[in-house]
């Protein structure tokens, strides 16, 4: 069986002149969380870790300088991370 990837959430905003995609992922017993950045000239930025814990979550989304303007479609990753931990038991 190959490992298959499934995105559980995913949306991309425009603030000024960058746009800033998140994605919310999982790959077996992994849920990973991708942010990338891409600024007017086009050029790219992708952090992607792996969410081990609320407090790694935590620490991540509030570290992000445009976390005012993403703050409910992160609370929305926060919510399916929730219900992936729990459909997992």
């Amino acid at each position: 069986m190959k490992n298959r990837e499934r995105v559980v959430y995913e949306v991309e905003i425009a603030i000024g002149r960058e746009r800033v995609s998140l994605r919310l992922l999982t790959l077996e017993a992994l849920i990973l969380l991708e942010r990338e950045l891409t600024q007017a000239d086009g050029t790219s930025f992708t952090h992607s870790i792996s969410v081990d814990s609320d407090t790694v979550v935590y620490d991540y989304i509030t570290a992000d300088p445009y976390f005012l303007q993403l703050e409910r479609h992160y609370s929305a990753v926060q919510e399916r991370i929730r219900e992936i931990r729990w459909q997992r038991g």
